[in-house]
């Protein structure tokens, strides 16, 4: 029998044990504590021989009756050990309810392949909540699960985030509504689709207005053109006008009751807010004109916030580009694109309207912009004499009067209080909005302004952009002269494929369906046909001339 040595370098060390694992200064409090507390385990105990040892241990004397039960109940020093001071590491104060939702909301959220901010995670946790009336759990609580299962679903800053932010020192006051109303423009990070083809046609320009004091959108306008002083002249209008047709023209009931004349407007030094025009309408409505000094963007900071806030808004939306050029190559957002212009006004509309305006916000105390702006909306300035501003800040054309009435962009306008004007040709100033051609805003001789619609009432509102891209597609396809039919059999023809390409695609998936199943049913199986080739099936012989029958000639 061999015997090993000790010594051998193949003899295993010892392994550590429970107790050995245990630092020193723990075992020298168990210690002590063990030696305290044991020699009392046989002994009648009460409150004076705890406070004594209380005393002793530095601790109250309701501790040393805990330590007691212990020893008691396990024997052992180590049944000592209790747990560590504060929360359990690993234990969650939520509800099952509030665990649920978190996971639920994450778990679909992690299946997009688009990054999302925090904030973004917590406000559709919070949705959730108050949808199954549960309280809304921290944004701490929902970061910690971020970082523990989903780390890679949410974008921080300093990590991939490289634009260059500076902190802007000093507040800017403002009491009353209209004071100081901030207008800026941006390109949107998201690519948008046309309404024929669903193919992507580049990324449209947001324009905001603000509202300083009260912290309200005024007004967006959503276009492909370029920041113009046109735009900025219509953005006026829409802060001055009623929200609910605009709405009403997007499908929406939304409550945006924001609207007057401001007093100032806070502007950058962009071409479009310098053009002569521009100042001498202001001037005309007592609106003054404020400018930003050049290169000092944190002078416009509330405008510029809510504008950064609405494309972090979009970084979840088919199409989004993100802040970032360089991680805009590792994806393509033109091939996600999947909302028309129209489709994403809508959706910015409904995202203003009916969560920022009602989301309570830190520069009104809590407050929200619904909430401040119902407070001092007495004090906002209305319009008097609505058409001369849409004379002032509307583009305008100058049209002749005939007897079909003006044409404007080869579609006829027509009202019956122009008949007096019939009698001699008579050219008139027309104003439109680019946004809704439907009706024009036509100054009479006499200096009043009369609204002109269609002539046709068939006829769907559009936009300038899409009338003038109608008119192109058909100066391409044909040389024939165009007309107020043609234009519009083109635009509801266009507007008409993309309905009938849906339906026409569930009908042929479904005819294709019906004619394979019974090609199946008509198939017949080889193995079971074992009628010979030169044999009819029903047993007669057809090489045979047919033998003649007696007739009847008549």
């Amino acid at each position: 029998m061999t015997q090993r040595s000790s010594g051998d370098s193949n003899v295993m060390a010892k392994v550590p044990g429970e107790l050995e694992l245990i630092d020193s200064t723990t075992w020298t409090r168990l210690a002590l504590l063990d030696a305290a507390i044991r020699p009392t385990l046989a002994l009648p105990f009460n409150q004076a021989m705890a406070e004594q040892i209380a005393h002793q241990l530095n601790v109250h004397w309701g501790t040393v009756y805990r330590y007691r039960q212990r020893l008691l109940a396990e024997g052992i020093a180590t049944a000592l050990f209790g747990r560590s001071r504060g929360f359990p590491s690993g234990s969650s104060r939520l509800s099952p309810e509030q665990e649920a939702i978190i996971d639920k909301v994450i778990g679909r959220l992690a299946r997009g392949a688009a990054k999302l901010r925090v904030i973004d995670v917590v406000e559709e946790i919070a949705q959730r909540c108050r949808i199954e009336n549960v309280s809304t759990p921290s944004r701490p609580s929902i970061d910690r699960r971020l970082h523990r299962l989903t780390p890679a679903l949410v974008v921080r800053r300093k990590v991939e985030d490289d634009r260059q932010t500076s902190t802007a020192t000093g507040t800017f006051v403002v009491r009353k509504p209209f004071d100081v109303v901030q207008i800026d423009h941006t390109k949107c990070d998201l690519f948008v689709v046309d309404d024929l083809y669903r193919t992507s046609i580049g990324r449209p320009w947001l324009s905001v207005a603000m509202d300083v004091a009260t912290r309200a959108v005024l007004a967006i306008l959503v276009t492909f053109e370029p920041p113009s002083a046109a735009a900025v002249a219509l953005l006026i209008t829409r802060i001055v006008n009623a929200k609910t047709a605009w709405l009403k023209s997007l499908g929406l009931g939304i409550d945006w009751p924001m609207g007057g004349l401001p007093r100032s407007l806070h502007l950058d030094n962009g071409a479009e807010f310098h053009s002569k025009a521009l100042g001498r309408d202001c001037t005309q409505f007592g609106i003054e004109l404020t400018y930003r000094p050049p290169g000092r963007p944190q002078f416009g900071g509330h405008i510029e916030r809510i504008i950064g806030t609405l494309m972090t808004k979009l970084k979840k939306l088919p199409g989004a580009t993100g802040h970032s050029v360089k991680n805009r190559k590792n994806h393509a957002p033109e091939r996600t694109a999947a909302l028309t212009l129209q489709e994403f006004e809508r959706w910015l509309a409904i995202e203003i309207g009916e969560r920022y305006h009602h989301t309570e916000h830190r520069g009104l105390k809590g407050g929200t912009p619904y909430a401040a702006w119902k407070v001092a909306q007495p004090l906002s300035r209305p319009v008097k004499h609505m058409d001369d501003l849409y004379a002032a800040f509307l583009p305008a054309v100058l049209r002749t009067l005939h007897r079909g009435g003006i044409v404007f962009n080869h579609i006829r306008y027509w009202n019956p209080l122009l008949t007096p004007l019939l009698a001699t040709p008579t050219k008139l100033i027309v104003h439109y909005d680019p946004a809704d051609i439907s009706a024009l805003h036509v100054k009479l001789p006499d200096g009043s302004y009369l609204k002109v619609g269609y002539a046709d009432l068939r006829h769907p509102a559009i936009a300038l952009w899409e009338c003038l891209a109608t008119l192109k597609y058909l100066r391409t396809v044909s040389r024939l002269a165009i007309n107020e039919t043609r234009l519009f059999e083109a635009i509801n023809a266009q507007r008409k494929i993309i309905d009938d390409a849906k339906n026409k695609t569930r009908a042929a998936r479904k005819g294709a369906a019906r004619k394979s199943a019974e090609a199946r049913s008509r198939a017949i199986d080889p193995t079971t046909n074992n009628t010979p080739q030169n044999e009819s099936p029903t047993g007669i012989d057809y090489s045979i001339d047919a033998p003649e029958y007696p007739v009847e000639m008549w």
